[in-house]
C-alpha cells in the first residue's frame, strides 16, 4: 500500500489508515515528513505488527507528467524486498550504495 497523505493524523489518527490495516502489511509513506515523524510512524506501526517504508518523492508535476519521478526508500531491507512486486510497477530500482 502507498500513500502521499500530507497530514500524519490521516495515517495514525482514530480513523486513519492504521485502523484498517491488517498485521504484516507494509505502507510506503510517500509524503515529505520530518525525521521525528517518520520515526514515530515507524514505532507505532511496529507495535501493531505493521511496516512503514519512508518513500519521499521528487520531480513535481513535470516529473509526474513525464514519468520521471525520483523516489527514495528508507526502511527495513527485507520488507522492501518483499514489496518489490508492488513497487516495481511504479518505479525502476536503481540501487545507491554508500
Amino acid at each position: 500500500m502507498s500513500t502521499s497523505l500530507p497530514v500524519p493524523p490521516d495515517v495514525l489518527g482514530a480513523n486513519g489508515l492504521i485502523e484498517g490495516m491488517r498485521p504484516d502489511t507494509a505502507l510506503f509513506v510517500m509524503s515529505t515528513n520530518s525525521v521525528a515523524m517518520v520515526r514515530k510512524i515507524h514505532a507505532v506501526f511496529g507495535e501493531k505488527n505493521l511496516y512503514m517504508l519512508d518513500a519521499p518523492v521528487s520531480g513535481g508535476p513535470s516529473g509526474a507528467a513525464s514519468g520521471k519521478m525520483a523516489i527514495w526508500v528508507g526502511g527495513d531491507e527485507q520488507i522492501f524486498n518483499r514489496t518489490k512486486p508492488c513497487s516495481t510497477r511504479w518505479a525502476t530500482r536503481r540501487p545507491i550504495s554508500a
